[in-house]
């Protein structure tokens, strides 16, 4: 095993006092894991990352504007638990998640099988969640420091519950979206995504969000999306592409697949921007959410890594210029997608909210299914 090391928050002078040449602690020297939770490491055992911390109580320290506890006393170099010191006023930033109650999808279930059934293995498991939500964790709080993160922040704590009660419209890109009554749709609030600006002219009112999660959409439209007047959720990885920041929130992706019922600035992308858009839905406090134009089925499948480059017209989306002839895109991941919406479901009804599926002739069987009309008017 091999711990990643922090070491603004290890100097020299909170190292063993006794460190020497051919001390445990020398830095040639293997890793032997110490009991969880212990307060002490047996020197006769032999550590990697350049020994351990001096003993000392917790004492706080101040990285950046963000507060960061120490490590307990002759704690592994490698375990550093960064958290703000919510005791002294600090501001919780943190991404919160429904706790799953969902069983893995099949490809994660196997990867997860092949790892325990090697020696250690559910060991090694558990340090490597527990150290990538370590690591996320301070990065989300730093970055919650930076200029974007704090505009970032301020755009979604606006959002916050800002339509508590409501019922909304989730907007996907399928076909069938030009057999949808979108008129029927009113005053009610709507959540566009990707290139669904499209559709703006065929509503009856102003979208409230425009979700984009692939970078191939602002990496080729970047202008378009940039000039449109609506607040943008994006990926942090967008900065690159776009010179935008007002109305604009930048989202870390998260590689914590679950369900957000607090945003901070962290969102796992869910393999679809639908799971995304849910997780705003949920985050303006609807109690509803309808989803419209999700057919769920494409005329290519594969490998979702995999980028293809349209040929004539687009026949997976409502127009047949959403990705234009050249434009390139992804393939869906469709069995993730599923496990997404799993979760998204599972966490509405925990609070007694609910999703709807009222696609023409969808594919999905995840969400109760419904007619548009009848879930507006009811």
């Amino acid at each position: 095993m091999r711990h990643t090391p922090i070491p603004s928050l290890l100097s020299k002078r909170n190292r063993c006092p006794s460190r020497r040449i051919g001390h445990p602690c020398d830095r040639s020297a293997q890793y032997v894991p110490h009991e969880p939770g212990s307060r002490r490491l047996d020197h006769h055992r032999r550590v990697r990352n350049r020994g351990c911390v001096a003993p000392s109580d917790l004492t706080h320290r101040q990285y950046g504007g963000v507060v960061l506890n120490r490590i307990a006393p002759h704690a592994c170099r490698g375990t550093v638990a960064g958290v703000l010191d919510t005791s002294r006023g600090e501001k919780e930033v943190n991404t919160k998640y429904h706790e799953k109650t969902i069983p893995d999808p099949e490809p994660m279930a196997a990867r997860r099988e092949a790892i325990l059934s090697k020696p250690g293995g559910a060991s090694a498991l558990a340090i490597r969640r527990g150290g990538l939500r370590l690591i996320e964790g301070m990065s989300e709080k730093l970055y919650a420091n930076s200029p974007t993160g704090r505009s970032s922040r301020d755009l979604l704590l606006s959002l916050k519950d800002s339509q508590t009660g409501a019922t909304g419209v989730i907007l996907c890109n399928g076909p069938s979206l030009n057999q949808t009554e979108l008129e029927a749709i009113g005053d009610a609030p709507t959540i566009l995504m990707n290139r669904g600006y499209l559709l703006w002219n065929r509503l009856p009112a102003p979208p409230t969000l425009l979700c984009i999660s692939a970078d191939l959409v602002i990496e080729q439209y970047e202008p378009e999306i940039s000039a449109l007047d609506v607040p943008l959720i994006l990926s942090k990885k967008h900065l690159r592409y776009t010179a935008r920041r007002d109305k604009s929130a930048f989202l870390q992706p998260s590689r914590n697949w679950g369900f957000a019922t607090e945003i901070g600035l962290q969102l796992h992308l869910g393999y679809t921007v639908t799971y995304w858009a849910l997780q705003m839905a949920y985050h303006l406090g609807w109690s509803k959410a309808i989803i419209v134009g999700m057919d769920h089925r494409y005329d290519q499948t594969g490998d979702p890594t995999k980028e293809v480059t349209t040929r004539g017209n687009d026949a997976n989306h409502f127009d047949p210029n959403y990705f234009q002839d050249g434009a390139r895109w992804l393939l869906p991941a469709l069995e993730m997608n599923e496990y997404s919406y799993r979760l998204a479901n599972s966490a509405f009804r925990a609070d007694n909210r609910e999703i709807v599926d009222c696609t023409v002739n969808g594919a999905c069987h995840i969400f109760r299914r419904s007619d548009l009309r009848t879930e507006l008017s009811s």
